[in-house]
């Protein structure tokens, strides 16, 4: 075969809603590429990721806001004209990190409650549920003092900011590359 071959992503759909928007995915990632940044295996787009969130698609697991800051990984301009995009899931969640590491330096957002009323604000999120989801899922009380230098803790805490975002759970490889990345 001459020039280079393509791989070409097959959708199972999950009912008969989900037609069209396999057929969106299956343009979208084959002009951009996957939202992890690799093949494939055996062509098929598994069905747990094949309705992807806007945070996935934008290899942006917080779903961190575009602001005036340019992260370190961050695609400028993006496709996205709301929310940054990276270029790799763990420059997301490099950013997502240094960012509740910023909250607690700048706001003194030091325990999960404080870090997620200024992450999910009210006017936009049901933050009280938030909350007590990223604190079940990380063990710690929403209270307790949380230390941004401890790394089991802010992986934790980074995997259950992810998983409320996205609706599944968080890759921990891409997460401990992002904390490596910091």
């Amino acid at each position: 075969m001459d020039g280079p071959s393509q791989k070409v992503l097959t959708f199972i759909p999950l009912n008969e809603y989900s037609y069209t928007s396999s057929f969106f995915l299956s343009y979208y990632f084959s002009l951009f590429g996957t939202p992890f940044g690799s093949e494939v295996s055996d062509g098929v787009f598994l069905n747990s990721y094949m309705m992807s969130s806007r945070g996935l698609l934008n290899k942006n697991p917080g779903n961190i806001r575009l602001s005036k800051t340019v992260w370190i990984g961050e695609v400028r301009p993006g496709r996205d004209k709301s929310f940054c995009e990276f270029e790799t899931m763990a420059y997301g969640y490099r950013a997502l990190l240094k960012l509740l590491q910023n909250y607690k330096i700048r706001y003194n957002c030091d325990t999960i409650h404080k870090m997620i009323s200024r992450w999910a604000p009210p006017n936009e999120n049901n933050t009280e549920s938030y909350i007590g989801n990223v604190s079940r899922k990380v063990g710690l009380s929403a209270d307790a003092v949380v230390d941004v230098t401890n790394k089991d803790v802010m992986l934790k805490i980074a995997a259950a900011i992810s998983e409320s975002e996205n609706g599944v759970k968080a890759v921990m490889s891409d997460i401990e590359t992002g904390w490596s990345l910091l």
